[in-house]
C-alpha cells in the first residue's frame, strides 16, 4: 500500500516519458516562488526540429530525442534547480541564484552535453532553443519572468530561422 502510494505521488509530479518533473509540478513550483523574494532565473529550452524528426522517422524517435535532451538538461543541474518538460518538445528550468553567469554556464553546460552525450547518430547533436530571463527578485513575478523566458527562445529559435534560410539562400 506504501509503494503504491508512493508510485502515485512520483507519476502526479513526473512526466513518464522523460522522468522529469511535469507541467503541473513546475507551475507549484512557480507559485511557491511567487510568494518568497529571491533572486531567480527561468529558462524556456525548445527542442528544434522534432516534428521533422516525428514526420520522418516516427514519434517512437521523436520520443527518443526528448528523452535524451532531458536527460542531458537534468545531468548538469543541481538540487537547487527544478527541471521540467512542460510541453511536447519543451523544457523549462527554475534556478533560484542572484549569479547570472551560473545561469549562462548551466545553458553552457546542456548544450555542451547535447553536443557530446548521444549514443544514436540520427540524434547528434541535439539543438535547441533557448532563452532565459532573471530577476533579482522572484516575489510577485514568476509569470512574467516565465513569458519573457519563452519570447526570448522565440527569438532564438526565428533568429536560428533567419540565418538558415539566409545561408541556404547563399549556395
Amino acid at each position: 500500500k506504501v509503494v503504491l502510494q508512493q508510485k502515485l505521488e512520483y507519476s502526479s509530479t513526473h512526466d513518464s516519458l522523460t522522468d522529469l518533473h511535469n507541467r503541473a509540478f513546475f507551475q507549484l513550483k512557480l507559485d511557491e516562488f511567487n510568494e518568497l523574494d529571491v533572486p531567480i532565473a527561468v529558462i524556456i529550452a525548445d527542442l528544434d526540429n522534432l516534428k521533422q524528426v516525428n514526420d520522418q522517422y516516427g514519434h517512437h524517435m521523436g520520443d527518443q530525442w526528448s528523452w535524451e535532451a532531458a536527460k542531458c538538461l537534468k545531468a548538469v543541474a543541481d538540487e537547487s534547480m527544478t527541471v521540467a518538460r512542460i510541453g511536447g518538445d519543451e523544457f523549462a528550468i527554475i534556478i533560484p541564484t542572484e549569479n547570472l553567469l551560473q545561469v549562462e554556464q548551466y545553458i553552457k553546460m546542456a548544450q555542451n552535453k547535447m553536443q557530446e552525450n548521444v549514443r544514436n547518430p540520427l540524434f547528434s547533436p541535439i539543438q535547441v532553443s533557448i532563452g532565459y530571463k532573471h530577476s533579482i527578485s522572484s516575489y510577485g513575478v514568476m509569470e512574467q519572468v516565465l513569458n519573457e523566458a519563452d519570447d526570448n527562445m522565440y527569438q532564438n529559435k526565428k533568429k536560428k530561422k533567419l540565418d538558415a534560410s539566409y545561408l541556404n539562400s547563399e549556395v
